[in-house]
């Protein structure tokens, strides 16, 4: 959602302004232009993955957002990867035209010592499926 902030938030942007994101802007705009830009500057630097190792270096955890294939783990500077990890895997499309939301990539996951946690799409209870753990 930072992403879509940040989309809203450059001039003459046509983002959608739904779900609270009009409030948000309203309230980012009463503050001075050195603090918003700073929080614009901050989400425009957030990774959109983050590859984690326990002490002995031994397993590596992967967090993203919406999810990562094993093959793009580390991958960087890739937009493909990028919007699979933040806006996850796109199945086709609702009648109204917003897009289904997918985990078909956990089935393909190689599993071993990599474990993948991700969420974007709500659950009751984690789901786990080939090391990977939707949150």
């Amino acid at each position: 959602h930072d992403d879509k902030l940040v989309r809203a938030l450059r001039p003459n942007s046509k983002t959608v302004r739904g779900h609270g994101l009009q409030e948000t802007i309203t309230t980012l705009f009463g503050l001075p232009d050195h603090r918003r830009k700073e929080l614009v500057q901050f989400c425009e630097n957030l990774p959109y993955m983050l590859v984690l190792s326990d002490t002995k270096g031994e397993k590596q955890i992967v967090l993203s957002h919406a999810g990562v294939r094993a093959r793009d783990i580390g991958r960087r500077d890739d937009k493909a990867v990028r919007a699979h990890c933040i806006y996850g895997q796109v199945e086709g499309f609702h009648p109204g035209g917003l897009p289904i939301r997918g985990t078909s990539w956990t089935t393909e996951y190689e599993t071993g010592s990599l474990i993948a946690v991700y969420g974007h799409t709500p659950v009751s209870e984690v789901l786990e499926l080939n090391n990977t753990f939707n949150v």
